[in-house]
């Protein structure tokens, strides 16, 4: 069906307003593969890793490469690979969108952390949401996705979660929702709602979104099998989302300028 003019032009300039700008995204393809303590992107190691961490070519999720990490032998030092990269800007206001893509290789049973900070790495860790891959089934819940938030005596588990099975040997993608203003957030897996409308800010002075950390401990636990697996992460992207009357604005002045096109 042909829309008529104006109809596609409001849709077209409509959609532009609500689109989401990007902060920061990174797919690890500008990066030579291979080991690494650091990376021109920000990512660096952290000092005692028992494993390294790498840019891989064994999977991808877009293009060549991903980001490997590997857990520790169940005889090692309490974890494996361990790295961490801060955003462009310390964001302390607005609304934001971060999204990854995950990979857990078949037979991971170790649990891999990715805590998202409010305070910029490696110094203040103050943590917004730990989101723990438990393949080891350390924490009682399966082998399953668990959302972590930390007071300064104990971790807790935010009251609207429904934990979610990990999806072993393919892609599946994390999306979080952060409302700084708010001070709240959502948390999706592999399409799935995991945390419904959480506080954000636990620990910190002020709700903050900073940076990351992801990291991999031994493998323990009842699945523990002796054998190192790895898990891969690829297609990261923060992007700041606009409120809704700022987007009603731009769809307003698209309207009046169409209307005026047509006139004429």
């Amino acid at each position: 069906m042909k829309l008529p003019r104006l109809t596609s032009f409001l849709l077209v300039c409509g959609l532009s307003g609500f689109s989401h700008a990007a902060i920061w995204t990174d797919n690890f393809d500008s990066y030579a593969a291979g080991n690494f303590t650091s990376l021109s992107g920000g990512w660096t190691e952290f000092a005692g890793a028992a494993e390294p961490v790498a840019i891989s070519t064994d999977v991808a999720h877009s293009g060549n490469h991903s980001l490997k990490l590997i857990e520790g032998p169940s005889s090692g030092n309490g974890y494996g690979s361990d790295v961490f990269v801060n955003f462009p800007t310390l964001l302390t206001s607005g609304q934001y969108q971060f999204r990854f893509w995950q990979f857990v290789e078949t037979g991971f049973d170790s649990t891999s952390d990715l805590f998202i900070t409010e305070g910029l790495l490696p110094g203040a860790f103050d943590t917004g949401l730990d989101i723990a891959t438990d393949g080891g089934n350390i924490f009682g819940g399966g082998q399953a996705i668990i959302p972590w938030q930390y007071t300064t005596t104990a971790a807790f588990i935010p009251p609207t979660t429904t934990l979610a099975a990990i999806q072993f040997g393919q892609w599946a993608e994390h999306v979080v929702n952060i409302n700084l203003d708010a001070d709240t957030f959502s948390y999706t897996y592999n399409g799935a709602t995991v945390v419904a409308n959480a506080p954000w800010n636990i620990t910190a002075a002020a709700p903050a979104l900073a940076g990351m950390n992801i990291w991999v401990g031994n493998e323990v636990g009842s699945n523990a099998d002796n054998v190192v697996q790895a898990i891969y992460y690829d297609d990261f992207s923060l992007t700041a989302v606009p409120e809704p009357s700022a987007g009603l604005l731009v769809a307003i002045g698209c309207a009046a300028v169409g209307m005026r096109r047509r006139k004429r």
